[in-house]
């Protein structure tokens, strides 16, 4: 039985239904691309996350703006759920260099923006927004066409990465609620910061981005899937060669959970097929010449680290960069990979039939990584 999750079945309708916004990233032309994600900018009291990240934040895009690059912003800029409505004005009153650097690059057609679960009111009425930085491309999705040498060399889905997600989109009301009136007080009360510095950022972690993500961008061909949400920034390494003992575990945690007396037949059968996947995605990878893990998924990280730093995927001269940012003229940290190599990684097999696989919440199979 072809099994997806939730979570892979709304990706597969943002990128087939939903008509994204495309996008050209010709590097004969000299385009250049940089993506920020999860700044959830507040009103920069003890609960805002982003406060200890503004020099960090501001000092990365001036860099990226002298150097021509197009900005796009993977959603939760804005914490509209922390901050109630009555108070948006007073977010843009606290960060107004950032908001004029960012309506400059909108007046120049080099900023484009995206919803997230954390501000997705702009999906419905940006208009406030737009007061600031002037009429702004507001989307849930965007496909990039990536050129080189007269040709086109695959593709980029972007998309914040809460889609099908139980708590970010089926529950937004109660979420809401509990970040507003529960983890905002938390913060207030014990300055705690709701995303911690990992040290090395370069490395696919993470159950989510390693199993719900992959499990959808590994069907796409010459396509890389690149999201926010998680927090966790990634550009893997080429075959992530260390993803196999991560897919060894989850392959025996999903058979285990395939004999659950809780499930019914049809379930225990879908378990059994996702355990079958990822043990098959296992040995492949550590055979010689087997392929390893492709490199179907990046995530832009976060601008809301405890320690005041941020990162950014760059895209730019042939080449994807994830940098880490303090409040310097330079990138504290940064690894690149060549896209040519990358993209050629990514001839995925046959699609998946996702209108007729049977579904499983993404909670099920991300709890047992």
């Amino acid at each position: 039985m072809a099994t997806v999750t939730k979570v892979g079945k709304r990706f597969n309708e943002v990128f087939t239904q939903h008509t994204p916004l495309t996008l050209t990233l010709d590097f004969d032309q000299g385009d250049k691309l940089v993506i920020f994600s999860d700044c959830h900018r507040g009103v920069g009291d003890d609960a805002d996350d982003f406060q200890a990240c503004e020099a960090s934040y501001l000092a990365a895009l001036k860099h990226f703006a002298k150097a021509g690059h197009r900005v796009l912003l993977l959603g939760d800029i804005e914490e509209l759920w922390e901050v109630g409505r009555s108070s948006w004005k007073k977010i843009f009153q606290r960060y107004p260099a950032i908001y004029a650097l960012e309506k400059e690059l909108n007046e120049q057609g080099r900023l484009v923006r995206m919803f997230g679960n954390h501000d997705y009111y702009w999906r419905k009425n940006h208009a406030l927004l737009d007061a600031v930085l002037g009429p702004v491309t507001m989307v849930e999705s965007v496909l990039v066409d990536v050129r080189l040498g007269g040709a086109s060399l695959g593709g980029l889905f972007l998309l914040h990465g809460h889609q099908g997600d139980f708590w970010s989109e089926d529950m937004t009301d109660l979420s809401e609620k509990v970040v507003r009136e529960v983890w905002a007080t938390i913060q207030r009360a014990t300055d705690v910061r709701s995303t911690t510095w990992e040290g090395d950022v370069f490395d696919l972690r993470g159950h989510r981005d390693r199993s719900v993500y992959y499990d959808w961008a590994v069907t796409r061909d010459r396509v890389v899937t690149v999201t926010g949400h998680t927090h966790k920034a990634i550009l893997p390494e080429a075959d992530n060669p260390s993803e196999a003992t991560y897919a060894q575990r989850l392959a025996t945690k999903l058979a285990a959970r395939a004999r659950a007396s809780s499930l019914s037949h049809e379930g225990r059968a879908a378990f059994r097929h996702l355990a079958k996947v990822w043990r098959d995605r296992s040995a492949r990878a550590l055979q010689s010449g087997g392929g390893g893990f492709r490199s179907a998924v990046m995530n832009s990280g976060c601008c809301c680290y405890d320690n005041g730093r941020v990162t950014a995927l760059e895209f730019a001269s042939g080449d994807v960069t994830l940098s880490a940012w303090a409040d310097g003229k330079k990138p504290v940290a940064q690894g690149s990979r060549p896209l040519p190599a990358l993209f050629g990684e990514l001839s995925a097999p046959s699609a998946l039939n996702f209108n007729s696989a049977h579904v499983v919440e993404d909670e099920s199979l991300g709890a047992v990584g």
